[in-house]
């Protein structure tokens, strides 16, 4: 056999076996495709788990459910433009919908777009006003916004439904030590010492203050 007949012959062996490959991927139905998405997230292979549902059928693809787990695996694979962008798709197919709202803060605070952040919380805010991740999340952009009076407010307003999360007491501890409240800081970063001594935003927030966490 002369060279360019061999190298037809190993051509063509490597397409049909890159077409059988293609076609077994397009075999595989959506359920068995979800599926294996999930087990690779479970290992935190994000972007093997994102690979996974590229072989969903383009009908599939443009569908809810599959826009909002692209969203969640692009930014878990810290592609915060890509994520932001899928959270979108999924907002235009269910305008309705309340959770791509919530999904899409998480890129965007990544990204410091906080402004954006900000405006997709008070979103969610405007349909379920007692939301604890999106009025946690607003505070968190506020404090970041330097808007630390509004983020004590909503910080506060958190605790007194939920006395003993510590995210939120050490978040307004710090919203009042930007204000110069040192007292009231003091009070918060204390009260998370005293159950939690190696919290570690409690202890940055006592060294600000110049006692010892």
């Amino acid at each position: 056999m002369n060279t360019y007949r061999w190298r037809i012959l190993v051509v063509g062996t490597i397409a049909l076996t890159l077409v059988l490959a293609a076609s077994s991927v397009r075999a595989a139905d959506p359920p068995t495709l979800f599926q294996r998405s999930y087990q690779l997230e479970a290992q935190k292979k994000h972007r093997s788990a994102l690979q996974a549902l590229m072989g969903l059928s383009n009908s599939h693809k443009r569908t809810y459910f599959y826009w909002l787990r692209r969203a969640w695996l692009t930014y878990r694979v810290a592609d915060y433009n890509d994520a932001i962008a899928s959270y979108r798709r999924a907002i235009a197919l269910e305008r309705n919908a309340v959770e791509p709202w919530i999904g899409i803060t998480l890129p965007q605070m990544a990204s410091r777009r906080f402004v954006d952040a900000a405006a997709s919380a008070r979103r969610v805010l405007s349909i379920e006003p007692k939301s604890y991740v999106a009025q946690s999340r607003l505070a968190y952009c506020l404090y970041s916004l330097g808007q630390h009076k509004k983020a004590e407010r909503l910080y506060a307003q958190l605790l007194a439904r939920y006395p003993a999360d510590l995210t939120m007491r050490t978040g307004l501890g710090w919203a009042q030590l930007k204000q110069g409240k040192r007292s009231a800081a003091r009070a918060a970063f204390s009260a998370v010492l005293r159950v939690s001594p190696k919290n570690v935003s409690a202890k940055a927030g006592a060294r600000a203050l110049g006692i010892a966490p």
